[in-house]
């Protein structure tokens, strides 16, 4: 879970970079996914 913890003042750009690994011992798979999320803040509140 993402949670936005206090206000953000734009213009700005943020560019998040997530991990998953994914583990199975019992079939000794693993595995991981990345996920680049993009947030663009306005200069204006809506």
């Amino acid at each position: 879970m993402l949670v936005l913890s206090r206000a953000v003042v734009g213009p700005r750009e943020f560019v998040l970079d997530l991990e998953m690994v994914t583990v199975n011992n019992l079939m000794s798979y693993q595995a991981s996914s990345v996920l680049r999320l993009t947030v663009f803040v306005g200069a204006h509140p809506f």
